[in-house]
């Protein structure tokens, strides 16, 4: 029964289907532990060496479900799964350059030095009201090379940038601002395949998450 549990929700968890607290899921397997007790131990005395061999053994079946569990999914309970693959996708393709990102779970799984990402709250204009030569100007001096879009209410970017969230179904796609290109590298939503973006959850969560290559 023990193995069976642990199992199930492992497996569970591995594919999507569950994303409660793992740890949590110790608390059942404990009164299976205590069922099992009058099975090993018998109204027999047991030399010394024998308790504890059977001590050891049961700790064994409560330690290694323990971390089995806590081993599986991402160890911060704040990240959801297109953070992380958006994240994990910038640390693939970075080669230089800043990169403007308001999430913080993709700062923090692609692995680079923080002090590459700026804030899109540093972008010195209120939304719609810029010129295409001082976007360009802006970006160039601060050498953005990245730019991770995500319409969500902690971001401003969307309104700065909306354009960039008008992408064609994971089709590597382009848009241009003057001699500026911001170039589709990755899309993570449920036109990509990415089902955690479906209705079912919620019209806005998660939003879609863009990742962009600025050519200038």
């Amino acid at each position: 029964m023990i193995v069976g549990y642990v199992s199930f929700y492992s497996v569970a968890h591995l594919v999507g289907f569950e994303t409660g607290d793992l740890t949590g899921r110790i608390v059942p397997i404990l009164p299976l532990i205590a069922a099992s007790a009058s099975f090993v131990f018998p109204d027999i005395h047991f030399k010394r060496r024998k308790q504890i061999a059977i001590g050891v053994i049961l700790l064994v079946m409560l330690i290694v479900p323990y971390y089995a569990q806590i081993s599986i999914g991402p160890k911060k309970v704040y990240v959801i799964s297109p953070d992380q693959r958006v994240g994990l996708k910038l640390r693939e393709i970075y080669q230089s350059g800043k990169i403007v990102s308001d999430i913080p779970a993709v700062i923090y799984f692609s692995g680079l030095d923080p002090s590459f990402f700026i804030t899109s709250l540093h972008i010195p204009w209120g939304t719609g009201n810029y010129s295409a030569e001082g976007l360009k100007q802006w970006l160039q001096v601060n050498q953005v090379r990245y730019i991770v879009w995500q319409n969500s209410t902690d971001s401003p970017i969307a309104q700065i940038l909306p354009f960039l969230g008008e992408p064609k179904n994971y089709n590597p796609d382009s848009f241009w601002i003057g001699q500026m290109n911001f170039q589709l590298i990755y899309e993570d939503s449920l036109a990509a395949g990415n089902w955690e973006h479906s209705s079912d959850y919620g019209p806005t969560f998660p939003p879609s998450i863009f990742l962009y290559q600025l050519n200038t």
